[in-house]
């Protein structure tokens, strides 16, 4: 039974994760979640893009991420949510909290002065603050619970998410409490002993890209 519980606890980020790495087509754009080419937000203008590649996280990438989620549009409106939260694989967490936590950033070479403000710490005061999130899936990987399908992590591979936009949904069947149900059974038939099976009803789904962005080294 205690195995069970901690399979059930994996369910749901599990799912999750394996959506945002899976990368599919969303249902109602027909682009991948992240992609260079997501639709045009306004008549006559160029597709939008929440994609990166060739982008490891320093300030300079950190900074273009969180202009370029502020300035997607939809229906011709720019939709000017700030990221709230930053998904990084463990090696890159502690150059994550440098980024956004540290007050000031090191002078260039040949300067005298002891340094500069940190532009993405004067972003957050005014924007909110961008919550880091790590977890092993992101670089070593996770498999789909609903196809069984593998899904490589990396450890360079960074994203902006903002909670103020639809991300993914995570539904749970009406009646079971957002709780996994156990049942006991005795064993017969020529066997001893009791035995527990249990089932979790839980679904996830992206429904929209204008919350993300990942950026690839």
């Amino acid at each position: 039974p205690n195995e069970m519980a901690l399979a059930c606890g994996r369910l749901r980020p599990d799912l999750v994760y394996a959506i945002i790495m899976a990368n599919g087509n969303l249902t109602a754009t027909g682009a991948a979640l992240f992609s260079a080419s997501q639709p045009v937000g306004i008549a006559g203008g160029s597709a939008q893009s929440n994609l990166a590649t060739g982008a490891a996280l320093t300030s300079a990438t950190l900074q273009a991420a969180i202009a370029a989620m502020m300035a997607f549009r939809e229906n011709g409106v720019g939709v000017n949510q700030p990221a709230t939260h930053i998904l990084v694989p463990p090696v890159l967490r502690g150059t994550a909290y440098n980024l956004l936590e540290s007050q000031n950033i090191a002078a260039g070479a040949g300067t005298t002065n002891s340094g500069e403000t940190n532009p993405v710490a004067s972003i957050q005061r005014d924007d909110g603050k961008i919550n880091v999130v790590t977890d092993h899936r992101l670089v070593n990987g996770v498999v789909d619970p609903n196809t069984g399908t593998a899904y490589s992590g990396s450890a360079s591979t960074w994203r902006l998410v903002s909670n103020r936009l639809p991300t993914i949904e995570v539904a749970y069947l009406r009646g079971s409490g957002r709780a996994p149900q156990v049942r006991q059974y005795m064993l017969d038939k020529g066997q001893w002993g009791i035995g527990w099976d249990v089932n979790l009803d839980i679904g996830a789904k992206a429904l929209e890209w204008r919350g993300f962005y990942e950026s690839r080294a």
